[in-house]
């Protein structure tokens, strides 16, 4: 379900995280399908990035697609429930897969929407470098 990709594409163990602050860390799912707890599951992924986040700051975590399909919970509420339990994992990032558009343009649009007015109401609660710039 995760795997570890460390800039500068040299391989390193992901079990031994012990670098310095420096390091940049992608963590990155790929074709989960719904499998929420299948191998580390997402309550695992959330202790791995919460752990490397230890070792450094510059920690992101990605889906590379077709997260929202494939079992019961997906289909129960077309992507939604997926959505904010990846939500809840910290996800930084999602890149849309084919599976995405499964429950239709309209659902998905929607998803879109409601995680565009997520970001909106956290980035207006969050402090900016920017408030008095006009930005």
């Amino acid at each position: 379900m995760c795997s570890t990709l460390f800039i500068g594409c040299e391989k390193k163990d992901t079990n031994n995280v012990t670098k310095t602050k420096e390091d940049i860390i992608i963590l990155y799912t790929s074709d989960v399908h719904c499998g929420i707890e299948e191998d580390i599951g997402y309550a695992g992924l959330a202790s791995y990035k919460e752990a490397v986040m230890e070792k450094t700051p510059y920690v992101t975590l990605v889906d590379c697609g077709d997260a929202i399909q494939g079992e019961y919970i997906g289909m129960a509420s077309s992507g939604e429930y997926i959505v904010d339990i990846m939500n809840e994992v910290g996800y930084d990032l999602a890149i849309l897969g084919n599976h995405e558009f499964d429950y239709g343009m309209e659902q998905l649009e929607k998803l879109i929407d409601n995680e565009i007015s997520r970001v909106k109401e956290i980035k207006r609660n969050e402090p900016s470098l920017f408030k008095d710039s006009g930005l």
